[in-house]
């Protein structure tokens, strides 16, 4: 997964090189019993300064629907950039249709290049909740584990390590944390589901 983050510098360079689309679903559960907000993450890698991004549009290529947004985000990594949004959302009438879709890139200079990417996921879990969900998937997902300090900023992304055991466990081993999620993988697809947040008890810090 892309995780993050973003910042500075700029460029004369006006070509746009666009070497992969990262894309994938998200199923977001507040609790247990609540249906998820469903939001699509596209992001492009460019071997180009990412810098000079200015707006990434996507459409279906089977319905021909269409998504905007201006000043994406931008993540490095090393070597590498990326621009995008993890926050694409349809009205609720709709949902993301799965297959092709094209990417087209803007820079500031307004050059543009397009790209291709795919989506696909199991269309059930929009009607699922949390609880739900679960069983319906019943482990056919990769699962890992998403650490949160008070501020919401993410500090481990993972497996659930073994010497954490249980939750008191895993807080005692990570005194930053506040809250931590379930993150899914449903194989064979583009999705993810972040299930319900589990927050650290409080009352048991002294003990």
């Amino acid at each position: 997964m892309l995780v993050a983050l973003v910042f500075m510098s700029c460029s004369t360079d006006t070509d746009i090189k666009v070497s992969g689309v990262d894309s994938f679903i998200i199923f977001d559960y507040e609790d247990e019993d609540a249906l998820p907000l469903v939001r699509l993450s596209v992001f492009a890698e460019t071997a180009s300064d990412a810098h000079r991004v200015e707006r990434i549009k996507i459409m279906s290529r089977e319905t021909s629907y269409e998504w905007t947004v201006d000043e994406p985000v931008i993540i490095e990594s090393e070597s590498k950039q990326w621009a995008g949004t993890y926050n694409f959302v349809c009205p609720e009438e709709i949902s993301f249709p799965v297959g092709f879709y094209t990417l087209t890139y803007t820079d500031s200079g307004s050059n543009e290049v397009e790209a291709a990417f795919s989506i696909s996921y199991p269309h059930e879990l929009i009607g699922k909740t949390a609880r739900e969900a679960n069983e319906f998937l019943d482990g056919n997902v990769l699962e890992n584990i998403v650490l949160y300090d008070e501020n919401d900023i993410l500090i481990y992304y993972g497996i659930y390590k073994e010497s954490w055991r249980d939750d008191a466990r895993l807080f005692a081993e990570n005194n930053e944390c506040v809250y931590y999620r379930r993150c899914l993988s449903v194989r064979a697809s583009s999705a993810f589901c972040l299930m319900p947040s589990v927050y650290k008890d409080v009352s048991t810090d002294d003990q």
